[in-house]
């Protein structure tokens, strides 16, 4: 779990069960639900964080996911069907990767 810049909370996860599939729930600060969102297909979260811009950025088996409009949609940010298993942000802006082919890091928000 983690708080976002206007006091959210975040979990995220991988579910497990009948079907294998990744979330992200985002409560307010009194623990009510604001928003769901769940994969559509075989996704694990392993990990999730947030930038200094308040983007939600969740590391997953099919790469680097990045929400810039508060959990309602992901777009794949780099790592495209890669497995990125940790992600961390600078305070000068860089964005640090951990996969398993090694740690990576970008100064442009993962272009490259």
């Amino acid at each position: 779990m983690k708080r976002d810049k206007i006091g959210n909370i975040i979990r995220a996860g991988t579910r497990f069960g009948n079907v294998l599939y990744g979330y992200v729930r985002i409560f307010d600060k009194d623990f009510n639900l604001q928003s769901d969102f769940y994969t559509t297909d075989i996704t694990s979260i392993w990990s999730f964080n947030i930038s200094p811009e308040n983007e939600i950025w969740i590391a997953t088996n099919k790469g680097l996911l990045r929400s810039k409009d508060g959990n309602k949609s992901y777009q794949t940010v780099s790592f495209l069907n890669i497995n990125t298993t940790a992600i961390t942000f600078t305070d000068n802006g860089e964005v640090w990767v951990s996969t398993q082919e090694g740690i990576f890091k970008s100064a442009n928000q993962g272009k490259n």
